[in-house]
C-alpha cells in the first residue's frame, strides 16, 4: 500500500479471468475501520498508450481524472514481451472527511498486439452498465486494429491533434465510428475564437466579412515542412465560420473564394510557420479588409501572443477618432494536456463546430502535401 498526502493507493494482483471477483475483493480489503467508502464511479474511463514509455503521462492522466471526472478506469498499453495478458488492480481512496473516502478503481492491462483481439471482450464484461463509456488516447497506437475493436462501445474519444499531425483524416475516422470527438487542441484554442468572434461582433456595423482582404496566420514549428495541427484546426474553423470554398494552392498561401452574391469574390488564406521548439504555439492572426467608403487606410485586425501567458488584439478601422481604435488583452492557458483535460470537465468547452473546422483543416493540409509532393 502507497500513502500520499491525498488519499491512499492499494494495489491488488488480478487476471482477465478472475477479474470481477478480484475486484469485490480489493474493494472490501480498502476499508478502513471507522471510515466509510463511496464509489467515484459515475463513468467509464478508457486511457490507451502504445507502450510502457507512456507509463508517466498515463499516470498523470490518471491523477488528474480520479479528481475531477472520478470513473472507473481502465489503461491498456501494448507490451510486445509479454506472451500473455496482465492485469492488475489499482484502488485509490481520497478522503471526504475523517470517516469518509471516494474510491476510484483503477484496471490496468498490458498486453502483446497479437493479443488485442481478446481485450474488448474483457473490457465488456467489466464495463459499468447505464454510464457513458469514454476513450482518452494518450498516445496513438502503430495501427488502428485496437481503435477499430474498441469503437462500438466508446462514445466519447478524447484526444490531442498534435499526435496526428501528417494524418488529420484518422480523427475524422474516428468519429466516423460515432464516437464525440474532444480534441485537447481545440481547447488550447479557445481563447483565440472566442477573442476572434468577439471583434467581430463588436464591429457588426463594419460589414467585416464582406470587406476581408486576406488572412495570415503564423505558428511555431520544430519542422518546417510540417504545419502543426491547431494552426490548421484554427484556419478551419475560419474558413468554414466565414463561408470560404477553398480552390487552390500556390505560392505558399490558399485561394478562398466567398459565397457567389458577396461583394469580395476572393481572398488569400496565409499558414506561416517559425522555425522553434515550441511546436504548434498560435502565435500571430492579422487579418486586412478594404477601405470602408472613400478612405485609403486598411482595416488592420492583428491578435497576437504577446507572451506566453497574454494575446493581445488590436483592430484599426482606420481615420476616425478614437472610436474606430480598439486594443484588449485576455489570458491564455499554458498548453498542458492536463490543464486542457481539467477545463473541458469542470468548466466545458463546446465542441459544435470541431468537425467542420477538421474537415477543412484536412484539405488545407491535403491541398499544400499535394502541391508539395
Amino acid at each position: 500500500m502507497k500513502s500520499a498526502a491525498e488519499g491512499r493507493q492499494l494495489h491488488f494482483a488480478s487476471s482477465a479471468k478472475g477479474l470481477e471477483k478480484d475486484l469485490v475483493k480489493a474493494m472490501s480489503e480498502s476499508a478502513e475501520d471507522g471510515k466509510e467508502i463511496h464509489s467515484g464511479v459515475s463513468v467509464n474511463l478508457i486511457l490507451l498508450a502504445p507502450s510502457k514509455e507512456f507509463l508517466v503521462p498515463i499516470e498523470e492522466a490518471i491523477v488528474c481524472l480520479s479528481t475531477v471526472h472520478a470513473g472507473r478506469i481502465f489503461t491498456i498499453i501494448g507490451d510486445e514481451t509479454r506472451s500473455d495478458i496482465g492485469v492488475e488492480i489499482d484502488i485509490r481512496l481520497t478522503p471526504l472527511s475523517k470517516t469518509e473516502e471516494v474510491a476510484t478503481e483503477v484496471i490496468r492491462i498490458v498486453a502483446p498486439e497479437r493479443l488485442f483481439q481478446a481485450l474488448p471482450s474483457i473490457l465488456r464484461a467489466h464495463l459499468l452498465s447505464g454510464i457513458t463509456t469514454e476513450l482518452f488516447i494518450v498516445e496513438p497506437l502503430k495501427n488502428s486494429i485496437l481503435l477499430n475493436l474498441l469503437s462500438p462501445f466508446v462514445e466519447e474519444c478524447l484526444l490531442s491533434s498534435r499526435q496526428f499531425e501528417n494524418h488529420l483524416e484518422e480523427i475524422e475516422i474516428i468519429a466516423s465510428r460515432g464516437a464525440k470527438i474532444v480534441d485537447l487542441e481545440w481547447i488550447g484554442m479557445a481563447a483565440w475564437r472566442d477573442q476572434l468572434k468577439y471583434i467581430f461582433e463588436r464591429f457588426g456595423g463594419e460589414n467585416l466579412p464582406d470587406r476581408l482582404e486576406s488572412i495570415a496566420l503564423t505558428a511555431i514549428t520544430n519542422n518546417d515542412k510540417v504545419i502543426p495541427a491547431n494552426a490548421l484546426l484554427f484556419a478551419g474553423w475560419l474558413v468554414n465560420r466565414l463561408g470560404l470554398d477553398v480552390v487552390a494552392f500556390g505560392n505558399g498561401g490558399y485561394e478562398c473564394r466567398f459565397p457567389i452574391g458577396m461583394k469580395k469574390q476572393s481572398i488569400r488564406l496565409d499558414l506561416k510557420v517559425e522555425k522553434g521548439p515550441e511546436h504548434g504555439t498560435l502565435v500571430e492572426l492579422s487579418c486586412e479588409f478594404t477601405p470602408r467608403g472613400g478612405l485609403r487606410t486598411h482595416t488592420v485586425l492583428r491578435m497576437n501572443r504577446s507572451n506566453s501567458e497574454t494575446l493581445e488584439t488590436l483592430v484599426d478601422l482606420g481615420p476616425g477618432g478614437a472610436s474606430q481604435f480598439l486594443r484588449l488583452s485576455r489570458p491564455l492557458d499554458s498548453g498542458d494536456t492536463l490543464e486542457y483535460l481539467t477545463r473541458y470537465y469542470v468548466i466545458g468547452e463546446s465542441v459544435t463546430n470541431y468537425r467542420a473546422a477538421l474537415k477543412s483543416g484536412i484539405e488545407l493540409q491535403n491541398l499544400r502535401s499535394n502541391n508539395y509532393a
